[in-house]
């Protein structure tokens, strides 16, 4: 994705951000506390689209404000259809992947205990691998699993 269409990109969700907010009636303060976030101003450079957020904020926010993470992105228009090649060129994906990228948020969405610390950059990590460089991944973390149930 070019700077040009990030920054774009950045300032759409950044605009929704606040609609939802305004709508909910929070101020920035109220949003940042509930968020995991020190203050209003972290609050206040995402909603003009100065600072990027990860995909575990992205969900919290969806769920705090009452909307979908795919909506908060701009992926998903007003009336929650999803734009799967808009998905692909930001994720810088295939349309097949960011088709699972969506059901995998979705997922989170709906089962947010299931996520365990790390586990949004991991699968990040590995969706930015070549496919002859994914199993190297798998087969590490399989060793690291098999040394702490050793260690049980």
């Amino acid at each position: 994705m070019s700077t040009n269409m990030k920054a774009e990109a950045l300032k759409e969700m950044g605009k929704r951000i606040k609609d939802a907010r305004t709508s909910s009636g929070l101020t920035q303060e109220e949003l940042a506390q509930k968020v995991g976030y020190k203050s209003r101003t972290s609050i206040n450079k995402i909603e003009l689209g100065k600072t990027d957020i990860s995909q575990s904020q992205v969900l919290k926010m969806a769920k705090v404000l009452g909307c979908s993470p795919a909506w908060l992105t701009g992926w998903e228009n007003d009336s929650g259809e999803i734009d799967l090649g808009l998905v692909a060129i930001d994720l810088g994906i295939s349309i097949d992947e960011a088709s699972e990228y969506i059901k995998e948020m979705a997922y989170k969405k709906e089962n947010p205990a299931s996520k365990a610390d790390g586990e949004d950059e991991l699968a990040a990590i590995y969706r930015s691998l070549d496919a002859s460089t994914r199993p190297k991944l798998l087969e590490l973390a399989r060793l690291y699993l098999n040394e702490q149930r050793k260690s049980e």
